[in-house]
């Protein structure tokens, strides 16, 4: 941050070519800066007690801040979303009459100064860009403030390989388990497994997923899915109690063929015909293939 102080300047020359020196934060003014976004009252930055006062009156302070600020997220696209968070700085007594904050570089410069010395990636976050403009309230409170926009990706890999493919592999699974036979007890069962398998998949998802008011397309998928393997379960049961039926009933009932060859047979589109005439409209005189 830099600033001119009209009451400070010397000449070089008559002071054994000083240019600068630095002073104590306490004999010198200096505009107080209020971060908006930030939640943390703590302060842990860097202690750095002392400003560079130059002969021009020009005055610069240096000190690195560390704050925790709070943002806006979207996680509907989670993990291939992008978030953009804003730090805007303003003066939080001075209105812009004594006041006025500008940005001292351009969006290019700021973006690439910090990407190529100072950001450091975590892992789960990329650096996308750095947006700086100036902001000049001209409604009641009057105030300028410079708003930094930071745009971040989120790196999906991570997942991917624990979320994502294990659930479609488990998917994959419970599809291809319609091969079990229906005679033996293992379909139900490996069918049960997968489901309790996908319940420590989501189970993982609830820890990894941030807090939003936005559901993320992840967890729908997670829940189609979990859905379909509980239907898959739903039809095991009643194929199993169909079969128990069959061995103690030799006669089918009137209504399950009215269902079966009328209703289901139109919804799974399977062509019908009739023999000699009858109506297919009658269940005992309709073959499907």
């Amino acid at each position: 941050m830099k600033w001119k102080n009209e009451f400070i300047s010397w000449n070089p020359n008559d002071q054994c070519g000083i240019k600068s020196f630095f002073a104590s934060f306490d004999n010198i003014w200096q505009p107080d800066i209020y971060i908006n976004e930030m939640t943390s009252t703590e302060d842990k930055s860097q202690i750095n007690p002392y400003l560079i006062v130059n002969n021009n009156g020009e005055i610069q302070d240096k000190k690195s801040i560390r704050i925790v600020s709070s943002c806006k997220i979207n996680i509907f696209k989670f993990p291939f979303d992008r978030q953009s968070c804003n730090i805007s700085f303003s003066s939080y007594v001075y209105p812009v009459e004594e006041v006025n904050f500008m940005s001292l570089s351009n969006s290019t410069k700021v973006f690439e100064e910090l990407k190529k010395k100072y950001f450091t990636p975590k892992g789960d976050w990329n650096l996308i860009n750095i947006t700086v403009f100036d902001y000049l309230d001209k409604g009641d409170t009057n105030y300028s403030r410079v708003i930094y926009t930071i745009t971040l990706k989120r790196v999906p890999v991570v997942y991917i390989v624990t979320l994502i493919l294990p659930a479609c592999l488990m998917v994959i699974l419970d599809l291809f388990s319609m091969f079990i036979p229906m005679g033996s007890e293992e379909r139900l069962n490996f069918k049960i497994t997968i489901v309790l398998g996908f319940s420590v998949l989501l189970l993982i998802l609830n820890n990894m997923l941030p807090t939003s008011y936005t559901p993320p397309i992840l967890g729908i998928f997670c829940l189609v899915c979990m859905a379909v393997m509980v239907f898959s379960i739903i039809g095991c049961i009643t194929i199993s109690y169909m079969l128990m039926l069959s061995e103690s009933q030799k006669n089918v009932p009137r209504w399950v063929k009215t269902w079966i060859l009328t209703y289901l047979a139109k919804l799974l589109c399977f062509k019908s015909f009739s023999k000699n005439g009858i109506n297919i409209g009658e269940p005992d005189s309709v073959t499907c293939k």
